[in-house]
């Protein structure tokens, strides 16, 4: 055989040789691109499913409560009655939540006022007990507490002795929470419609602090 045929067939060899390997790297080439397919199939219905379930969450957060019906069973349960307190208990009672203010025990003094809001909510002392609570949460600095529960009184017991107290006082909590302004509308509507009131050097003394 000749020098010349034998380099043909080598290359002949040579080139099927090669074909053979790209076939077979073509063919595991093609099963790992089929499987990358199958990955990414199966995450786009994954992604497909969690975008529905947000979908669904957000729509569920975007309905108002009127939308939303929550079927709940709860067992009937009886009220509870507290027994009236009589003139002297509720007495004792205003006197010791008074002692307890003064002595700076504003927890203790919360505690016995809202017995008789609890017991005697109609008693001319329940005003001044929802007061001195206000007071007492003021005494703590829980000024927005403090707002609360002089806002009761006056929108609940505005027959109350204590309905323009309880008017300055919320003022100055908005002073102390640095609402100046808010606090200023509340004295100005007290020194023009009550010139009277019995605390007016008060008013008086929080407007030229805000000025």
């Amino acid at each position: 055989m000749s020098q010349i045929t034998m380099e043909v067939i080598m290359k002949y060899f040579y080139f099927i040789t090669l074909a053979f390997i790209l076939l077979i790297s073509c063919t595991s080439n093609k099963a790992q691109i089929e499987e990358i397919n199958r990955k990414i199939a199966s995450t786009d219905e994954k992604i497909s499913i969690l975008t529905e379930q947000l979908i669904l969450l957000n729509s569920e957060n975007l309905r108002t409560p009127q939308e939303i019906v929550i079927e709940v069973t709860q067992p009937q349960t009886e009220q509870v009655t507290h027994p009236s307190l009589s003139e002297d208990e509720l007495n004792r009672l205003y006197n010791n939540g008074m002692r307890q203010y003064n002595a700076r025990d504003y927890p203790g003094a919360i505690r016995t006022f809202q017995v008789i809001i609890a017991r005697a909510p109609a008693h001319e002392l329940a005003a001044n007990a929802q007061y001195w609570t206000g007071e007492s949460y003021y005494g703590m600095g829980d000024f927005t507490a403090a707002r609360h529960s002089f806002q009761i009184v006056v929108e609940q017991y505005p027959n109350s002795n204590k309905f323009l107290d309880s008017q300055v006082k919320i003022a100055m909590t908005w002073i102390r929470q640095n609402r100046p302004e808010t606090a200023r509308s509340i004295l100005e509507f007290i020194r023009r419609n009550y010139p009277n009131y019995e605390r007016m050097a008060l008013v008086e003394q929080n407007l030229r602090a805000i000025r």
